[in-house]
């Protein structure tokens, strides 16, 4: 069976190092289908949404983690606006350029989020595109909710989204509307919270996809 070599995007205050290690018993277990790369995201969590003086200083003292971009949480609508953006895009792209190719890509919330944001524009235009993802691994993933970056752009390639029941960082009600964007997703709802499964029942969902993935490529 083919390897898949897969970009990996970590969620909002983690690191490249830590997160690989998190993932270790999937990776393991998944080794003969899919060869994981994990980016350092490229902006040092310095502070976190609406924090005050006292927390921003408790941060600064600790170990160094990071962000795909930054972000702020309208206190009375909730509402999040969103910075630097475009070049964290820009940053993925080159590394895209110089450690690619990439058959497919994975992000965990924060990184999901960027994992949609990138394979939208792709489809939009993808002769001009930095990308060409084949797939796509979501796990407690949504899209940006900033009008600005906010697009109904459908996305034409295979995807897997792991969504937790009881998930209070990412609702199960905004990764099902993830959903909407893509074509023929596949789903698995686990009874947990904001975290990336790697239970049985999670790991045979991943092989079967890459089983897939790979009876696809063959008939091509």
């Amino acid at each position: 069976m083919a390897t898949f070599r897969v970009l990996c995007l970590y969620g909002f205050g983690q690191d490249a190092t830590k997160f690989r290690n998190r993932i270790s018993s999937l990776r393991r277990a998944l080794k003969s289908r899919f060869d994981f790369v994990f980016p350092e995201a490229p902006f040092l969590v310095t502070s976190f949404p609406n924090s005050t003086p006292e927390e921003q200083a408790k941060i600064a003292e600790a170990e160094p983690t990071y962000k795909w971009w930054d972000f702020e949480i309208d206190e009375e609508t909730g509402k999040h606006t969103y910075g630097r953006v475009d070049e964290a895009v820009g940053y993925l792209a080159e590394f895209v350029r110089k450690e690619g190719p990439f058959d497919g890509i994975f992000g965990f919330s924060q990184g999901g989020m960027m994992v949609n944001l990138l394979l939208q524009r792709q489809c939009a235009d993808p002769n001009n595109s930095p990308f060409s993802f084949k797939f796509a691994l979501f796990f407690a993933s949504c899209d940006l909710g900033d009008p600005v970056y906010k697009t109904e752009q459908k996305v034409d390639v295979p995807s897997i989204h792991f969504m937790g029941e009881t998930d209070a960082i990412v609702s199960l009600e905004r990764s099902r509307k993830l959903l909407e964007l893509y074509n023929n997703p596949q789903v698995f709802v686990h009874p947990g919270g904001h975290f990336i499964p790697t239970n049985k029942e999670a790991k045979d969902a991943l092989r079967e996809f890459a089983q897939e993935l790979t009876v696809r490529n063959s008939s091509k």
